[in-house]
């Protein structure tokens, strides 16, 4: 057997890749084989592998070249054993053996390595890709929650402007409607215990208090008007304008009467007569004269009532079921309406109110009640009658506080208006 027959020479250089390392304190087989390994005395054999660096620095293609050289150095060990002669001949071919397993063994756990840590950099890889992405998917967010605010600071900057416009607009329209409307403090020196408590739902009100003074009389109505906020507030000037012909210029002075003239104008000014007409607004309004020798007093409703509180007893007085303007009950229009004057005379002193429905209409929470309801009508008789014989100052500080108290933390429903002054026999 020819002593370089099977000799194979394996030079291992390192590259630039993933390498697999070995603790430097384990020793390989592979790395502890010199150039010649001594067999038994006077026996000389070359061994299969020729390093020049250790496993720890081998990588995943060095050991395919190896393990190839390693299947080419069995091949040559079977030839060789098969061609064995003599004893010395078979224990080099069992030492060559033992040293091809011990490389086989460490390249084994070579690959073993390798692909623990090939796993290891795909885990990482996997890792990064998905953070990657998130940080992909997270500033895509970012770039989308910032667009967006930007958006709707531009939006909330437009809507605040547009808002400042709308209230300096109602400002200017209340400051409007105060001044078309006759300011109620001189009736304070001319009417006993006369109070005002007037509370617009918005800045501007489609409720109001329309008066007028003459030597005999004075005539004061509380108007409610279709809607509230604009719409209501363009209804008033309507009203005071057409009250102040019907009863400054053509000296009408019968409560009914007034009413009568009033929804015909509101009618024709409103082009109600007309077929295609869409408004149907009106008013309810109740309206009363007051002579001034003290104990008569002269009523028309339309739809509103008057509530008269003596020491023991509130009487609401009735009222026409119709409006003033707008569709009648049966939903007809008609450009004439009758409206009846009651007449109340005091026997004893009187307390007189008028007033819209947006008191008794305020939702508010009563104890035992899980849902809010309405203030009505009763609550409204019982307070006035514990009233009854009270400076106006007091009622009007009483009456206010109670329906605040009543509205509690719930929108104010509607328009509030109530009227109060005493009369005498």
């Amino acid at each position: 057997m020819s002593e370089d027959s099977s000799a194979i020479t394996i030079n291992v250089q390192p590259e630039n890749r993933q390498r697999v390392f070995r603790p430097v304190d384990e020793a390989s087989p592979l790395d502890t084989l010199s150039d010649t390994t001594r067999a038994p005395e006077g026996i000389t054999i070359r061994t299969d592998f020729e390093l020049v660096q250790g496993l720890e620095d081998i990588t995943g293609e060095e050991l395919d070249r190896l393990e190839r050289r390693l299947r080419s150095a069995r091949e040559q060990l079977e030839l060789d054993r098969a061609s064995a002669k003599t004893h010395d001949d078979s224990v080099i071919v069992r030492l060559r053996e033992q040293q091809l397993d011990a490389a086989e063994r460490e390249i084994h756990q070579a690959r073993e390595i390798i692909a623990l840590q090939e796993d290891t950099i795909r885990a990482h890889k996997v890792q990064q890709y998905v953070m990657i992405g998130g940080l992909l998917v997270l500033g895509v967010f970012a770039m989308i929650l910032l667009l967006f605010l930007k958006e709707r600071r531009k939006r909330n900057r437009i809507l605040q402007k547009r808002k400042k416009e709308v209230d300096e607009s109602l400002a200017c329209a209340r400051r409007i409607q105060s001044g078309f409307i006759t300011s109620a403090t001189p009736l304070k020196s001319t009417v006993e215990n006369f109070f005002l408590i007037d509370m617009p739902r918005d800045v501007v009100s489609g409720d109001f208090f329309w008066w007028t003074e003459t030597e005999q009389s004075v005539i004061m109505a509380a108007i409610d008007c279709t809607g509230h906020g604009v719409p209501g507030a363009f209804l008033t000037s309507m009203a005071n304008t057409y009250l102040n012909r019907i009863v400054n210029e053509e000296e009408e002075s019968d409560p009914g009467t007034i009413l009568e003239k009033l929804h015909s104008m509101i009618y024709k000014g409103l082009h109600q007569d007309e077929d295609d007409s869409m408004s149907e607004a009106g008013m309810d309004m109740s309206i009363c004269r007051w002579d001034k020798n003290g104990k008569h007093l002269a009523y028309a409703g339309a739809f509103n009532p008057l509530i008269a509180v003596t020491a023991n007893t509130t009487k609401l007085e009735r009222t026409d079921l119709k409006s003033v303007g707008g569709r009648s009950l049966r939903g007809k229009k008609d450009d004439k309406r009758s409206f009846k004057t009651r007449e109340i005379w005091a026997a004893e002193p009187m307390d007189i109110y008028l007033f819209s429905d947006g008191y008794m209409d305020q939702f508010g929470m009563m104890a035992g009640e899980t849902q809010p309801v309405k203030f009505g009508l009763q609550r409204f008789k019982e307070m006035v009658l514990g009233l009854y014989g009270a400076p106006g100052k007091e009622k009007q500080e009483t009456i206010r506080a109670t329906i605040e108290s009543w509205k509690g933390p719930h929108r104010q429903t509607d328009d509030i208006l109530v009227i109060g002054f005493s009369i005498r026999p």
